[in-house]
């Protein structure tokens, strides 16, 4: 196989499996979208959203909310719609990410609860009782969105997402570009490519990396080709085992983790072996690994020279 060819076998499915979760927020938005240009902004690359999801410059943002608590989770949540009332971009960011996580409102109540059960009562008992875990600290966050419909909690992601981003949260700027699904979003994005990777780059948040990754997706790249990254189609992956190596939390229990469970009924490893596992086969792991080894050397050679 040509280095430059697109990916097959597991490696496919693991990016198929990690972009899932994008291609349902696109749905929903170009959904909620019909017959509502009004609420697009003139500069948002996905929709009318303050943006959230990043760290100004280098200096990371406050964590992601804590969820192994329910109760303190809950609280958190609360403390986000807060924050993000006030303008804090940090807080903005991480609420528009929970919107997405809970499904724009969905994922909680009691008919949110009864698909779980159905879907639980296929999977033994130990995958069983793992997805009631993840569900749980899911909805003990979801449960405190603000009330309102799928399409208002829609229109308030991408509020949140804009704002954030045109505070200069990088982790904002990096998912807006990483979710412009439509021409039109991509059309409206700020011609800032270069100085957005070179921030991504130069960042101490491991979860820029992860954004870039999503920027840098094989079959559709939303960025040039930067320092030779995104030319080639295991950048993705590479990216995102990066992340975890310098610090994103990818464990049992992580926001990836329970993301992927919840999508996928892969419950039963940490996030990064799952992403690992599905790159083998066919030599793919061999040229993600070549390509991981690359990053490594790129970056620490860029923050060794600051």
């Amino acid at each position: 196989m040509r280095r430059d060819q697109p990916p097959k076998g597991p490696l496919k499915r693991a990016l198929t499996l990690v972009g899932l979760l994008l291609c349902v927020v696109a749905a929903v938005v170009w959904w909620s979208g019909q017959g509502t240009s009004s609420v697009e902004p003139a500069n948002d690359g996905d929709v009318a959203v303050t943006r959230s999801t990043g760290v100004s410059g280098s200096q990371s943002g406050a964590s992601e909310t804590p969820r192994s608590n329910p109760a303190t989770a809950a609280s958190r949540v609360l403390d986000l719609r807060r924050d993000a009332e006030a303008g804090d971009p940090v807080a903005m960011r991480e609420l528009s990410e929970l919107i997405l996580r809970c499904g724009f409102g969905l994922n909680r109540g009691s008919d949110f609860w009864s698909g779980v059960e159905s879907t639980a009562s296929h999977l033994n008992p130990a995958d069983k009782a793992m997805l009631l875990a993840a569900v749980t600290r899911l909805e003990a966050q979801c449960e405190n969105l603000q009330p309102g419909s799928q399409k208002e909690h829609v229109l308030l992601y991408r509020q949140l997402l804009a704002d954030a981003a045109e505070s200069g949260d990088l982790l904002a700027r990096l998912r807006q570009r990483g979710r412009a699904f439509t021409p039109e979003t991509q059309a409206a994005l700020p011609d800032d490519a270069e100085t957005l990777i070179d921030d991504a780059l130069a960042s101490d948040d491991p979860r820029a990396l992860y954004e870039l990754s999503m920027i840098y997706l094989p079959t559709v790249q939303r960025a040039p080709p930067r320092f030779g990254i995104g030319r080639t189609p295991y950048d993705h992956t590479a990216l995102i085992l990066l992340a975890c190596e310098r610090g994103m939390d990818c464990g049992m229990e992580s926001v990836r983790h329970d993301e992927t469970c919840l999508i996928g009924l892969m419950c039963g490893e940490t996030f990064e072996d799952m992403v690992r596992k599905q790159a083998q086969g066919e030599g793919e792991m061999e040229r993600v690994n070549e390509r991981v080894e690359w990053l490594r050397r790129l970056l620490d050679e860029m923050h060794s020279g600051r």
